[in-house]
């Protein structure tokens, strides 16, 4: 209003170097508000392993104080990852096999009753149904047979399941069923027994699940060398000095219910010398067995040994019969496998008018092609069923 037009336009100038003068000041005497810092994120802690890229790693959040694992703590890792994966697998491939199994043996029995007419149709299945009830009457009979006075009696010794883990705990009580069936089935007079088997002992929730509470067998909550007189106690131990002649009926023999991966010595003899135990014997595999056999056996593998120790006097072979392929010197899984491959490579090779690789080339290299090579392999793995999708065969 009252202000001249060279006062107007020298305003806006005054009032800028007001501003700047307030802010310079603001900026020496230090008074001027900060900004908060932000909260620093933590980096991201992973256990790295060989080979292992993760964003992390890329991004360069990881700690470096984790120390690069390598060798066997890695392939632990990586095979406990890969687990639940491969279990499901055998899973699945052991549902095929059974229903291909039954698809199979419904088509013959098709085919078998397409020729009948219909009263012999009812001919045959009544037949069939009376064969199966006299087969399930026949073997209870000798079930309870066996359970009242089968001999000789041995004795799986379940006192040492406090030092097992979980899983070993269900391999034990898996190979506590197969022995009873494989007794069951072989219709043998070996009455099979339990001891240490407390309510309070790890392995009983476990042959719970496998449902031995419905099985003709005798179970003790006591030791062993309290149920049986320690002077017909046979220990079964790998770690003994004299080996297994023969199967005397009136004796008891004992194996150690132990599930070990890592196979602890004397644990088993220096728990049955303790109590008084006297007699010691082991399965003559170094004296009878194929060369390279290992000693430490599953419980039903000893079991099944006895049993036909006591119908023939051939340690050789039995040995051989009873042993598995891993034991026995025989192929194993993974040697059918490269087996497999090697001899699929050689056909190639031959149809192609190659050279033919040896066993110890590399399977791309002879194969020709990446694709033709993993095409190999997993066709190998998976007729046998024994890999899982995603795990490289060895």
């Amino acid at each position: 209003g009252g202000r001249t037009a060279e006062e107007a336009s020298t305003a806006p100038k005054s009032f800028l170097a007001a501003a700047a003068e307030l802010l310079l000041r603001l900026v020496r005497s230090d008074t001027m508000p900060k900004i908060e810092e932000q909260e620093e994120v933590p980096p991201i802690k992973k256990q790295k392993t060989e080979g292992d890229l993760t964003d992390a790693a890329v991004l360069g959040d990881v700690e470096e104080e984790q120390p690069l694992l390598r060798g066997a703590a890695a392939r632990r890792i990586r095979k406990a990852e890969q687990e639940p994966a491969k279990k499901e697998y055998r899973r699945q491939k052991r549902k095929e096999r059974r229903a291909a199994a039954q698809q199979k043996k419904a088509e013959a029995r098709k085919e078998q009753l397409a020729d009948m007419t219909e009263e012999q149709r009812v001919s045959w299945w009544a037949e069939r149904e009376a064969q199966g009830r006299k087969r399930l009457e026949d073997q209870e009979k000798h079930l309870q047979q066996v359970y009242e006075c089968g001999k000789p009696i041995v004795v799986v010794n379940c006192s040492f399941s406090d030092t097992m883990d979980a899983k070993e705990l269900r391999s034990l009580a898996k190979q506590v069923q197969m022995s009873y069936v494989g007794l069951r089935d072989a219709k043998s007079q070996i009455q099979l027994r339990v001891t240490s088997l407390t309510s309070e002992n790890p392995a009983t929730p476990a042959l719970e699940r496998q449902g031995f509470r419905k099985w003709k067998l005798h179970t003790h909550e006591e030791p062993v060398w309290e149920v049986f007189d320690t002077s017909k106690l046979i220990f079964l131990t790998p770690d003994a000095e004299e080996d297994l002649q023969e199967v005397d009926e009136e004796k008891v023999y004992v194996i150690g219910g132990i599930v070990d991966r890592s196979v602890s010595k004397l644990q088993s003899k220096e728990q049955a010398e303790k109590v008084g135990g006297v007699s010691f014997r082991k399965l003559p595999i170094k004296s009878h067995g194929p060369s390279g056999a290992h000693p430490v056996l599953n419980i039903d593998t000893v079991v099944r040994i006895l049993a036909e120790r006591l119908k023939r006097d051939d340690w050789p072979g039995i040995l051989v019969d009873c042993l598995p392929a891993r034991h026995a010197g025989g192929p194993t899984p993974r040697m059918v496998r490269k087996q497999r491959r090697q001899a699929r490579l050689e056909e190639e090779a031959k149809a192609a008018g190659r050279p033919t690789p040896s066993p110890g080339e590399d399977i791309e290299s002879s194969s020709g092609s990446d694709a033709d090579s993993s095409s190999c392999c997993s066709e190998a793995d998976q007729d046998d069923g024994l890999t899982s999708p995603g795990v490289a065969a060895p």
